[in-house]
């Protein structure tokens, strides 16, 4: 269980590439309640998501692997 209440010992910034805005929003709040942790940017296409990647620097990338204009991987 995530610990709401402790301080994070580093900032992470995460960026978001999903193509179904439920699963989007889900991630999104998930993220947030997690002390620290930023979404710093989303795409639900695995081309705008590159430029918008080297832009922003993320720590880490969640990819959804089954897009509908092309593969996540």
């Amino acid at each position: 269980m995530i610990d709401s209440q402790a301080a994070p010992k580093r900032a992470y910034r995460v960026y978001l590439v999903e193509d179904s805005n439920i699963l989007l929003r889900l991630l999104q709040e998930m993220l947030a309640a997690i002390p620290g942790t930023f979404v710093v940017g989303h795409s639900d296409s695995a081309e705008e998501a590159i430029a918008e990647i080297v832009e922003t620097k993320p720590d880490a990338i969640i990819v959804d692997l089954l897009l509908q204009h092309g593969t996540g991987v």
